[in-house]
């Protein structure tokens, strides 16, 4: 999810109001893994899915509880 977000929250600053979390979490992980802007999406989820940081993973374990994400699996 936050990788599919990426290139639009980084270039075009979206957000969906106060209670969005994913614009915040976006820009909290990238300070923090150094991921550039303009990564691509295969290889920010790829370094999102292998990370050993804390601080993101609590960051990811937000959308992991609350999103009901096996509805958006193919």
């Amino acid at each position: 999810m936050l990788s599919n977000a990426w290139y639009t929250v980084n270039y075009f600053h979206v957000s969906f109001g106060k209670q969005d979390l994913i614009q915040k979490a976006i820009y909290t992980i990238k300070e923090i893994e150094k991921i550039p802007i303009d990564e691509k999406q295969q290889l920010v989820f790829q370094k999102l899915s292998s990370t050993t940081n804390r601080e993101t993973e609590r960051q990811l374990w937000h959308f992991n509880k609350n999103i009901p994400h096996w509805f958006l699996s193919p």
